[in-house]
């Protein structure tokens, strides 16, 4: 222990600014100031006894913020007014509170002009009750592609085939955009649009059953039906949609086929959303 030229105090070291060093280790007590240098941890505070402030920070006498702990092992960081994060190792998580403990539904993350990046979840987004979590939100394409119940068919031209998709939750909201110029051999059976991007739910109400999607835009493609609406209909578990004609003066609902009532040529349309247990 020494005492240098301008009254610091310095312990096992014979450098006033131990903070800046990159090796020696020791103690200078500088005026106004502590610095400590080691090769292991340079700082212990042990708080005996009883819950509360390890380390209070202050700022011209007024206390600022602590570093304490509650509940014997949890470790608080709180402002002096009472904002902080509770980090709960037994319950897995880090929760906002106050310098004693934790409070609900009292703090935000982040402003409109002082935003976060991005936010990494494997889990979900909790908003009130456990039947209430947001547990998937994702934007991509999918790729439609029209094709027979019974044959495929070859040598589809699309100078048009655009189809974008956004998931949340186990709701799919889907459109797509595709031209057909020509089509060399015609797929047979029951016109469908194939290529969904997620399987139709089968776990609920509606499992076995058809989904009504609505009415697409068809131009072109199925000139024969006239005024005959246009109905999309989806099967639980399949990743593909029918086409069926709705004559109501007649024959009312049945499917579209290909070699009756499809051209080789046009555009179709199309926006809708389904259920899913992806």
């Amino acid at each position: 222990m020494r005492s240098d030229a301008s009254g610091n105090l310095l312990v096992g070291t014979t450098s006033n600014s131990v903070y800046n060093d990159a090796s020696g280790t020791g103690i200078a007590l500088n005026a106004g100031e502590i610095q400590i240098a080691g090769t292991g941890t340079p700082l212990y505070a042990n708080r005996q006894g009883s819950n509360g402030d390890i380390i209070d920070f202050r700022k011209d006498g007024a206390s600022v913020g602590v570093i304490g702990v509650v509940n014997n092992d949890r470790m608080v960081f709180a402002t002096a007014d009472g904002l902080g994060l509770q980090f709960d190792k037994d319950n897995n998580r880090i929760i906002p509170c106050d310098n004693d403990g934790a409070y609900n539904n009292n703090v935000e993350l982040g402003d409109e002009d002082l935003a976060f990046t991005n936010l990494f979840l494997t889990g979900g987004i909790q908003f009130d009750s456990r039947s209430n979590k947001l547990n998937d939100y994702e934007e991509g394409t999918w790729t439609p592609a029209l094709v027979g119940s019974t044959g495929a068919g070859s040598g589809i031209t699309y100078s048009l085939r655009v189809a974008k998709y956004t998931k949340i939750g186990d709701i799919v909201h889907c459109q797509c955009d595709i031209y057909i110029t020509a089509i060399t051999s015609i797929p047979t059976g029951q016109v469908r649009i194939s290529g969904l991007p997620f399987g139709a739910a089968t776990s609920d109400s509606m499992s076995g059953n058809w989904y009504a999607l609505g009415e697409p835009n068809i131009e072109g493609l199925a000139s024969s039906l006239n005024s005959d609406s246009t109905q999309a209909l989806l099967s639980a578990g399949q990743s593909y949609f029918v086409l069926w004609r709705d004559n109501k003066a007649t024959t009312g609902m049945s499917p579209i086929n290909w070699t009756t009532n499809f051209d080789t040529s046009g555009r179709f349309r199309f926006i809708f959303q389904y259920f899913t247990d992806s």
